[in-house]
This record gives structure tokens, C-alpha cells and sequence, in this order.
């Protein structure tokens, strides 16, 4: 188990904490496993193809962001709306999103003690 999570157990369970402090940290917890049962996932080799996908996608956007000057507003929405989503995918799978609730786990920890 990640370390800073069980000390903030540890903490909220000998302390004084309201029912929404409780329900955040195991919120947290089913976050952080989540996450890792995602990355476990990503080592399919059908889903890595599929986030070698969206990394293309992603790249394809940018060079065509960055290179094409004839897209229209619209057309550029368009890819700024595909690369958010293809990013949002490949963080879900790359361990981003772990390290996101790890850091969140790290401030909750830092508040309770502080």
C-alpha cells in the first residue's frame, strides 16, 4: 500500500475527523487503486496499441495546430477538443493519474499533520 495513504488512515481513524474527511480519503484510496488496476491494463497489448493510438492522434494534432494556417476556428476547436480527450485517455493508462491522487494523497496527509 502507498505509504502516505496509510499514515493518513492512520490519522483520520485515531482522530477527530468529520464524515466528509473519512469519505475523501476513501474516496482517495478507491482512486488510487483505480489507477493502478488501469496501468495493469495498459501492459494488455490491445490497449497499448490502443494508447500508441491516441498518442498518434495526439502528435497529429499538434504538427496540424502548429503547421497548418489554413484551419478554420471551428476545425481548430475541433482538435484542440480530440487532443484533450486522446490526452485525458493515454493519462488514464500512463500512470499520471496514480501520481495525481498520490499528490492529492500527499496534501491530504500534509493538512492532517499540519
Amino acid at each position: 500500500m502507498f505509504q502516505p495513504l496509510s499514515q493518513l488512515k492512520k490519522i483520520v481513524e485515531e482522530g477527530r475527523f468529520e464524515a466528509e474527511d473519512r469519505q475523501y480519503i476513501t474516496d482517495l484510496e478507491t482512486q488510487l487503486q483505480e489507477a493502478a488496476a488501469t496501468e495493469k491494463i495498459a501492459e494488455l497489448p490491445v490497449i497499448a496499441k490502443f494508447i500508441d493510438y491516441m498518442e498518434g492522434q495526439i502528435e497529429q494534432a499538434n504538427s496540424l495546430l502548429q503547421n497548418d494556417k489554413t484551419l478554420t476556428d471551428r476545425q481548430r476547436d475541433a482538435l484542440f477538443e480530440r487532443k484533450e480527450l486522446c490526452a485525458h485517455f493515454v493519462t488514464l493508462f500512463t500512470g499520471k493519474e496514480r501520481e495525481s491522487v498520490e499528490d492529492a494523497i500527499k496534501q491530504a496527509l500534509a493538512n492532517a499533520q499540519g
